[in-house]
């Protein structure tokens, strides 16, 4: 069977009107943001947006902190360096989803009105699928991977998507930390509270035990997540997610409350739909003896209000907390969506008539079509290109590393 040749810029079959393309691009992007909780937390905080140019994310972040001596008059004045600004690269990726309409559903479906149905019901499945996709890709995937987190990889053919995985990424021996030592002492056990982040995101070391030139050892930590192990017994006797939530999410939320305005604290919680289950029965019911019960102000007789038109969440501290289906298996991600940004490049202007005037391109995705005689198939292709860049300093991630 002949391959088929990538759609070109403007090649489109007379099948698929510009109206209809037009449409479907503005549609789909819509959609992609309202299925899932992070792509409308992101539209929320203004971070996705067609502003993406060049060839790689450049984000440039502050470390550190000047130092604060005293000094004697005439005293003589050195300038110790304490800060300085770190450089984050990561390439762009692009992805596709191809949509066909065989020769034998246009047989069975002729006339315009029942052609352009059928066009909608193609372009409808493709919405969501490419939703599903790339909330899979950030959640999920990651190129290289061998862990549920995952390794950073900084470069692969095609370049992937640097998901949540690339910012916790461990190999297959983690270690554990202590962020009051800023030390550790070996392989993560049972009775540690946290697990030792990755060697690097974007080049940039997250790794807190590892010095950054110029910047005093007592703030490493200012590139690196927060890897928490939700299954030590240093919460609970019995280290089950079920037992343990209402304990590890107190200590994570104020871990990771890294200034008092909101921007610099935990705005969203995602996990499994078992563990969602847990948490709001443990928030209800105070969980196992020791952990004490939560006043919960509701009308209901024992849950709180769940905002389920706002994708089932429950709102914990300065957070709300939400099931995925896409989060991995025993995986709690608390993550500060300020400091995340998902740019992408603009569709290409379509033709809306002879004198070329354009709608303005600012749609999430490019829609080719093409009609492939060796395939005997009209094709519609989705493409789409963005990348993913979250400050690590801000994210923190639950899993059962002991």
């Amino acid at each position: 069977m002949a391959g088929i040749s990538a759609p070109t810029n403007g090649n489109f079959s007379p099948l698929i009107d510009v109206s209809t393309t037009q449409q479907f691009m503005r549609t789909v992007g819509e959609n992609t943001i309202l299925r899932k909780k992070l792509f409308r937390k992101l539209k929320e905080q203004g971070v996705l947006s067609a502003d993406a140019s060049g060839k790689y994310i450049e984000k440039v972040v502050r470390v550190g902190n000047r130092s604060l001596t005293q000094r004697g008059d005439l005293a003589d004045r050195s300038f110790e360096r304490k800060n300085e600004w770190v450089t984050y690269a990561i390439p762009y990726t692009d992805f596709e989803v191809l949509g066909v309409l065989s020769e034998k559903d246009l047989r069975f479906n002729r006339g315009s009105e029942a052609i352009v149905k059928l066009n909608d019901a193609l372009m409808k499945n493709m919405v969501a699928d490419f939703a599903k996709g790339l909330n899979a890709q950030l959640l999920r995937t990651n190129a290289g991977s061998n862990t549920v987190l995952g390794i950073a990889a900084t470069a692969a053919t095609p370049v992937p998507m640097f998901g949540l995985p690339t910012i916790f990424g461990a190999g297959g021996t983690v270690q554990n930390y202590n962020p009051d030592t800023q030390a550790t002492t070996g392989n993560v056990a049972a009775a540690d509270r946290e697990a030792l982040p990755n060697q690097s995101y974007c080049g940039v070391s997250t790794h807190p035990t590892n010095a950054i030139s110029g910047v005093d050892g007592k703030v490493n930590e200012s590139t690196s997540p927060v890897l928490g192990n939700w299954s030590s017994t240093a919460w609970t006797n019995t280290a089950t997610w079920a037992s343990t939530a209402i304990k590890f999410c107190d200590h994570m939320l104020t871990r990771l409350a890294r200034g008092t305005d909101p921007t610099e604290q935990v705005d969203l919680i995602l996990c499994t739909r078992s563990m969602f289950t847990d948490f709001s029965n443990a928030i209800t019911s105070g969980g196992p003896s020791g952990l004490g019960a939560r006043v919960v102000l509701t009308n209901e007789a024992s849950k709180p209000n769940l905002r389920v038109g706002d994708g089932m969440s429950l709102p914990y501290g300065n957070a709300d907390i939400c099931w995925d289906p896409d989060v991995p298996a025993n995986v709690s991600y608390f993550l500060n969506t300020n400091q995340m940004i998902l740019p992408y490049f603009p569709a290409q202007p379509v033709l809306l008539d002879p004198l070329l005037k354009n709608s303005g391109g600012e749609e999430m995705f490019d829609i080719k079509t093409q009609y492939d005689i060796n395939q005997g198939a009209h094709k519609a292709v989705a493409i789409f290109t963005s990348q993913f860049w979250a400050n690590p300093f801000f994210q923190g991630v639950g899993y059962n590393f002991a």
